[in-house]
């Protein structure tokens, strides 16, 4: 195996069965696989995808994949992968945490423009709620950085919920903040799951806005949504031992 192994621990899915889990890089010839798997996970399942609406439309989800491997194809954009720490090979993608290395002329409307021209009236109302936030937050200016890593999505496996694996994701973004000598990782962290994960990871809500007053500007339904929205940050991390593997989650 030559992809970077960033940490291991153990945790016990639904079915209260210990794993011995690792988040390594994506392997090349697996990338696929994980864009398959937001497109159809994580779309599905997002609070502001699930209110736009994205995976009830094929012409939707077409144009989210093209959107998908336009960000495969930019030497900023990562993505990690929990599975199986069990020999050299990955075996089945538990989750897929994705980011990018965003510096200070980063242009988000430049990027959700791109997204909606042309597109469904899904990807216009996703885009809508995107382009909002980020006007609302805009991490560079407010924290006065050169450089972050920008959150894109976290997305763990239905089976594999609630047993930690998001919060060692967000733990390894900030140990790749440290690998690259930056000095914040932040996103918007939509859910009751990465909102928590973040919070037990240390991370800091700096800005959030209420999912009501997101609803009645944009005419949509969040569904199983936290009250508000929240912009969270973090440092990085230099203390964890990367093969530390003796740490059972609840």
């Amino acid at each position: 195996m030559t992809e970077k192994v960033w940490l291991r621990f153990e945790t016990k899915p639904k079915d209260g069965t210990a794993l011995k889990l690792r988040i390594q890089d994506l392997p090349p010839a697996r990338a696929d696989e994980a864009l398959e798997l937001r497109l159809t996970q994580f779309a599905a399942d997002e609070v502001v995808h699930k209110a736009a609406g994205i995976t009830k439309n094929p012409e939707a989800v077409e144009s989210y994949k093209e959107y998908l491997n336009l960000l495969k194809q930019d030497p900023s954009y990562s993505t990690v992968i929990c599975c199986e720490d069990n020999g050299d090979d990955a075996g089945d993608i538990l989750g897929v945490s994705s980011i990018s290395l965003a510096k200070e002329d980063f242009n988000w409307d430049q990027i959700l423009e791109m997204i909606k021209k042309d597109g469904p009236e899904e990807i216009r109302k996703l885009t809508a709620v995107f382009k909002s936030t980020s006007d609302m937050y805009k991490p560079v200016k407010e924290l006065n950085l050169k450089e972050y890593l920008e959150d894109h999505s976290i997305l763990v496996m239905p089976g594999y919920r609630c047993c930690g694996i998001a919060q060692q994701f967000l733990k390894t973004r900030r140990l790749q903040c440290a690998e690259l000598g930056v000095l914040k990782t932040g996103g918007w962290m939509t859910g009751y799951g990465t909102q928590i994960a973040a919070e037990r990871d240390g991370w800091e809500t700096v800005f959030e806005v209420k999912y009501d007053d997101l609803a009645r500007e944009h005419n949509l339904v969040f569904e199983d949504a936290p009250p508000t929205m929240k912009y969270m940050i973090a440092g990085p991390l230099t203390t964890y031992t990367q093969n530390q593997n003796s740490h059972l989650l609840n």
